[in-house]
């Protein structure tokens, strides 16, 4: 027994032994592995990571040399070295540190503060003119604020501190809380939100934030306090402001928060968009750059304090800002960090490009992404220029080669403005035309603007510069005795070079009369300048939106119509589209269009020279001429008495429209032309519309129109029928 057991342990130890050997042997043997591996293997791994080093760091390199390239004042692509001023010229400087509201009181300190911020490469200060809490930190002469509790026991000398920001090669930048305002409630009693439909003001209760009164969004006076303070600043010389807490309250207990009267519905994105474009329009009326500050969070989606998508209230504001987080804004309680401009303000600009618009840019992604989903391209337009154009073009292939349906106007492919706008729409099936809005199309997908056309005008290298031909044309034609004539139809006018056009053919003896709805730089009736520019605009039911430029020299009538306004953005900084309209027929549809507006005595206002505007009264006894319903009845009428004429008489022979109007040079009329001199003395005094144009010696409308069209389908079923071939 004794024996069996020594045997026994004698062969488990001889086991043991021969394992532990074969493990040691087997590590060596990977250990070894390893390093031979290692040795083969490391040169070509560690010349292929040095490559893909030197490669990043080469494009880093190359991308902060190009942007460095963009930012220099010399470089061609900066859009702010323009000669005409623009918002990128008096915006927020690219590198601003934030200071401390304690220096502005010190004079001494706030002077070796900006000079070590400028040592630094600053090349802005901001400074707190009215902080989140609604204190007011500066000395104001306002009575809202002098009468109020919201000026601060410590002020500040606004002029002095701006003085001393601009000694030091700084751009000064004031800033200021709009209704994020707990303050000035305490005294603007009228102008807070209040409690469930009372007289109490609502208190925002968030534990955090503490109980506190809100100014109103919706308050004129709380707006006109709002702006009472950006004008003062702009007095005080300040050229960039910005704007915060344009928003709604937040917090707790918001449905017991009311903004207006029971049973009143609040659109509060409408509300703050309004404001911002308000406020945005009275700086900018002062050469004042003001950005609108709104909060990162809220480009995610629906907004509470914004009432909806920031891109309602971004579309309105001049410019905007887009702030990462609340701790990162100063407060007199908590200055900001001074790096926090300077890293976030480029990313803002570029956002701020993208973003800005002045229509539902949501839309547009929204129809986009169904769009893309159906297989179509989508291109969303120039880096440095932006597409305003209203073009479709149908193109067909078959055996004898292209053809094209092409459809221009003035309005945008948008449901609901359709309803609200009067706008205007021109298709054709004419080659040329097709042709040219195919190279159009073919010129937006490689970004390159269209340099040549014959018969559309393309914006900005082929728009400003045929009209200004048609203005010359029209003057030659004044010089030598004949009527002529210029009625303009746009929203806006501010171009210099058409300024300065239409008071060298007033000055010629040129009949012009325009009717600008919005925004208008031009004087009218100043006797020796513009006394023979006559200027109007329509308020009525339905927005004014189209564009018509109808040209006589007293022998031919030439009208176009285009997305583009006489405003200098649209002239050289976007892509319009219009086309010269040569069916005779249309030409007089559109001149009707034009007289029946130059007769309205309900909805329009005259300029006169000192730029004020008087409302047109019809004389006693005189009808009154609505021109926007009378033009659906002028329409409507047209249509149907071609319809009536053509049942009435199915044998009539097709009648010729002159066309002398599309091509005068080429084929002449004679005979219609002498009848031109007498047409101008047929206009109504007291209208004081431009000459009759040249059709209108030429047959009646309905005549005209019914004799070319008798006996052929109408405009949709040949459509059908074209593309069905």
């Amino acid at each position: 027994m004794k024996e069996y057991k020594v045997k026994r342990y004698g062969r488990d130890r001889r086991h043991q032994k021969t394992a532990a050997t074969l493990k040691t042997v087997l590590m060596v043997l990977l250990i070894a592995g390893a390093c031979a591996a290692g040795w083969f293997l490391y040169d070509p791994i560690s010349a292929w990571l040095t490559e893909k080093a030197e490669e990043h760091q080469q494009r880093q390199e190359q991308q902060r040399q190009e942007e460095q390239n963009q930012n220099q004042p010399g470089n061609p692509e900066n859009p702010g070295t323009t000669d005409e001023p623009t918002a990128e010229q008096t915006a927020l400087p690219e590198s601003c540190a934030v200071l401390d509201t304690a220096v502005l009181y010190d004079m001494a300190a706030l002077e070796n503060r900006l000079s070590a911020l400028a040592a630094k490469g600053y090349t802005g200060a901001v400074f707190t003119l009215k902080d989140e809490d609604g204190l007011v930190l500066y000395q104001s002469a306002l009575e809202d604020v002098t009468g109020n509790t919201a000026q601060t026991a410590q002020r500040y000398d606004l002029p002095a501190v701006i003085a001393k920001i601009k000694a030091a090669g700084l751009t000064p930048v004031g800033r200021l809380w709009a209704f994020d305002d707990h303050t000035a409630g305490r005294k603007l009693t009228d102008a807070t939100v209040k409690y469930n439909y009372t007289e109490t003001n609502w208190i925002h209760n968030d534990k955090e934030a503490g109980g506190h009164t809100w100014l109103n969004p919706m308050s004129e006076r709380a707006q006109g306090y709002i702006l009472s303070l950006l004008g003062e600043a702009a007095d005080n010389g300040l050229e960039v402001l910005i704007l915060e807490g344009v928003q709604f309250p937040t917090g707790y207990s918001l449905n017991l928060a009311t903004y207006a009267e029971k049973g009143v519905t609040v659109d509060k994105s409408k509300v703050l968009a309004d404001f911002t474009a308000k406020a945005a329009a009275a700086m900018k009326a002062r050469n004042v750059s003001l950005w609108t500050a709104l909060w990162l969070g809220d480009l995610s989606g629906e907004s509470v304090r914004l009432g909806g998508s920031p891109l309602t209230v971004m579309a309105s504001a001049e410019n905007c800002l887009i702030k990462a987080a609340p701790e990162q804004f100063a407060t007199r309680k908590a200055p900001l960090e001074e790096s926090i401009y300077t890293v976030m303000h480029p990313w803002w600009s570029s956002l701020s490009k993208k973003l800005r618009a002045r229509f539902d840019e949501q839309n547009n992604i929204d129809w986009s992404k169904q769009l893309e989903e159906a297989g179509c391209t989508i291109l969303y337009g120039f880096d440095d220029y932006k597409v305003h154009s209203k073009l479709t073009l149908i193109t067909k292939k078959s055996p004898q080669g292209y053809s094209y349906i092409t459809q221009i106007g003035t309005g945008n492919y948008n449901e609901k403005t359709s309803e609200l706008y009067t706008d205007y729409s021109f298709i054709t099936a004419d080659l040329g035309i097709g042709e040219e809005a195919s190279n159009v199309f073919q010129n937006l997908a490689v970004q390159k603007l269209t340099e040549t056309t014959e018969k559309m005008l393309v914006a900005p290298l082929r728009f400003k510069s045929v009209l200004l031909d048609e203005m010359d044309r029209v003057i030659n034609a004044a010089k030598l005795g004949r009527p002529a004539s210029m009625i303009l139809k746009n929203n806006s006018i501010s171009d210099r070079d058409i300024i300065l056009k239409l008071e060298e053919a007033s000055c010629a003896g040129v009949r012009i009369d325009m009717i600008v709805r919005g925004i208008c730089c031009v004087r009218a009736e100043v006797p020796g300048k513009t006394e023979n520019l006559h200027i109007r605009s329509l308020v009525g039911r339905y927005l004014e939106h189209g564009r018509i430029y109808s040209f006589y020299d007293g022998v031919t009538t030439r009208i176009y119509i285009a997305s583009g306004d006489f405003l200098t953005r649209n002239t050289e900084c976007r892509v319009e589209v219009g086309v010269r309209v040569e069916d005779p027929v249309l030409i007089q549809k559109l001149s009707d269009i034009l007289q029946l507006q130059l007769r309205d005595n309900v909805n329009a206002r005259e300029m006169r020279a000192d730029g004020s505007y008087q409302k047109v009264k019809a004389a006693p006894g005189e009808p009154l001429v609505n021109g926007q319903m009378d033009m659906y009845d002028l329409l409507r009428d047209d249509w149907l008495a071609r319809d009536t004429a053509s049942a009435a008489e199915p044998e009539q022979p097709e009648i010729k429209a002159p066309e002398r109007l599309s091509e005068p040079e080429t084929r002449p009329e004679p005979v219609q032309v002498a009848e031109q001199p007498a047409e101008p003395t047929k206009q109504p005094a007291t209208v004081k519309a431009a000459p009759a144009p040249a059709v209108q010696s030429a047959p009646a409308p309905h005549d005209v129109d019914r004799a070319e069209r008798h006996g052929h389908p109408s405009l949709f079923q040949r459509l059908h029928d074209w593309l069905r071939r």
